[in-house]
């Protein structure tokens, strides 16, 4: 693990784990074979040598296919100490690898001997070579590979980007995001330093690790702290639950998803989880509702820490502490080894406490900018999140809402997120996530989507009563949906889009015909009673 210059990067970072902790755990699947610290170095170095002697170079970028696992995470830590590494998720199909692989600019594709028709396929049509591992006896050889090229004995540099992202939003076209070596070294860091992680923690890796959340956020925090991760070939709530009742694991972040769970399991059955050995629980990449928090924290009897991050900042850019230190419900907690700024519409930086604007960040985990021809908003105090949030007086940060999903209702803004709190705080909502919807008078409206807890009977009267006693009444969903699911990202962010072509047009026609009747009247009696020539909607 030397090809990288020594400066704090998560390689040198990973060689003082490796040398402390040679013979201990790194890596273990749920069937318990392990990979010790020592053997991960040793297959490390070794996929370093097998790109190296084939000509490949520091700007080459690797598109690694690969279900995760142990065997994933040897290899994303090879590639991209000697190339670009760029994982993917290989469950997409053929289309969706073609785009990616084309946008990445791939050299080569390695996967796995049971890869699938979809990476094949992509790979042909292409015509980008396709390399296959083959891990026997933790022996990890790349095969076939390249003739030998030239070499230029280029070094890879702190600089140098480490890791190819596509962003885990809800925008349409991804932005491909590249995350230095330096960078990723200083975020897992700090993460583990704010967690207080050490050699006897233990986490399981419940998020992809194709993404930022489960790649940095939880394996690279622990391994450079000299804890041992539990890697699932995909996620398993069973061997998940197992986990926690055999006392393997100390931490764990997640989702709200994953949360939710662990509360349906404990509702099953109380005695599920009356036995584990966790010392607190993260959670990151969507908001996780107080009450939620709450009912986790009983259940486990053990703090949950929330947290914000983005792929763009190599995850984390802001957390709650653990007790002592201030922990706030509803907050993200306070800025970790960046510097978070609040903007108004002008771009200029708020300072009073209370007052919500765009969430900029600068410092070393961020990106440089976006590699796909798309705009970097980067600007006088960082880069441009798109998320909406204020601080408290204490420095805490509580975010609001995306700036593209506000919703103007009759010039009203409405932040979806804050909506959703609101109704997942009714005791017999499960989950909910609100969308905009055109509206022919008012511009646009709020549409909730509602799924309601087993075995109730939840009405759209009872949803609609339940906030309108929390929110001010223009921020009370118009319409409201019941569905088996909110569709989300791999991360757990809501897609709003998909609700909204799912569901906005035939609800729309309905409340379109209803009020705009009811409106038409209403404004006509008012316009009568105050001899006014017009009457605004509100």
């Amino acid at each position: 693990m030397n090809s990288v210059r020594n400066e704090e990067t998560l390689v040198s970072l990973l060689l003082e784990a490796a040398a402390k902790h040679a013979d201990k755990v790194a890596l273990f699947n749920a069937e318990g074979k392990g990979t010790s610290y020592g053997t991960l170095q040793t297959n490390v170095e070794e996929l370093v040598k097998q790109l190296a002697q084939s000509g490949f170079e520091s700007d080459d970028v690797v598109a690694v296919i690969l279900p995760d696992g142990s065997l994933m995470v040897q290899v994303i830590l090879g590639c991209m100490q000697h190339c670009v590494c760029a994982p993917l998720n290989p469950e997409y199909s053929q289309s969706e690898f073609e785009q990616y692989l084309l946008a990445l600019k791939a050299t080569i594709i390695l996967t796995d001997q049971t890869i699938s028709r979809a990476v094949h396929q992509a790979g042909v049509a292409l015509n980008i070579p396709i390399v296959t591992l083959t891990d026997t006896d933790d022996n990890l050889i790349l095969s076939p590979l390249c003739s030998p090229l030239p070499k230029t004995n280029s070094q890879v540099l702190p600089n140098d980007t480490a890791l190819l992202l596509f962003s885990s939003g809800t925008t349409a076209v991804p932005k491909l995001i590249p995350l230095a070596h330096h960078s990723i070294g200083i975020t897992a860091k700090t993460i583990g330093e704010h967690l207080t992680l050490t050699s006897q923690d233990n986490t399981a890796c419940v998020m992809p690790m194709f993404h930022v959340h489960g790649l940095i956020g939880s394996v690279f925090s622990t391994l450079i702290s000299g804890g041992s991760v539990l890697c699932f070939s995909k996620f398993c709530e069973t061997q998940f639950l197992n986990a926690l009742a055999r006392k393997e694991i100390t931490w764990y972040t997640a989702v709200p998803a994953v949360h939710q769970i662990v509360l349906d399991a404990h509702q099953r059955n109380p005695d599920t989880l009356s036995s584990h050995q966790l010392r607190f629980v993260r959670s990151s990449s969507s908001p996780l509702s107080p009450d939620k928090m709450s009912a986790l924290e009983s259940v486990l009897g053990v703090p949950v820490i929330e947290a914000y991050g983005m792929t763009e900042c190599c995850h984390q850019l802001a957390s709650n502490a653990l007790p002592p230190d201030i922990r706030k419900q509803g907050s993200v907690g306070r800025a970790t080894n960046c510097t978070i700024t609040i903007l108004d519409e002008d771009g200029d930086r708020i300072d009073s406490p209370g007052i919500s604007g765009q969430i900029a960040v600068s410092g070393g985990g961020v990106t440089s900018g976006y590699l796909n021809n798309v705009q970097s908003d980067i600007g006088e105090f960082g880069l441009l999140t798109g998320d909406i949030g204020h601080f408290d007086e204490d420095g805490s940060l509580f975010i609001t809402g995306r700036l593209k999903e506000i919703v103007n209702r009759g010039g009203e803004k409405i932040s979806p997120a804050e909506v959703d709190l609101q109704l997942v705080a009714h005791p017999d909502v499960k989950s909910a996530a609100c969308f905009g919807a055109a509206h022919e008078t008012l511009g646009e409206v709020l549409i909730g989507a509602v799924v309601s807890c087993a075995n109730t009977e939840l009405t759209e009267a009872d949803v609609k009563n339940f906030v309108s006693l929390r929110v001010a009444r223009h921020k009370v969903p118009d319409h409201i949906v019941f569905v088996n699911e909110i569709p989300t990202t791999l991360t757990g962010k809501p897609q709003r889009g998909v609700l909204a072509e799912r569901f906005s047009k035939a609800h729309i026609d309905e409340i379109n015909s209803s009020s705009s009747e009811m409106e038409v009247l209403v404004a006509s009696i008012w316009k009568s009673v105050l001899s006014a020539d017009s009457i605004g909607l509100e």
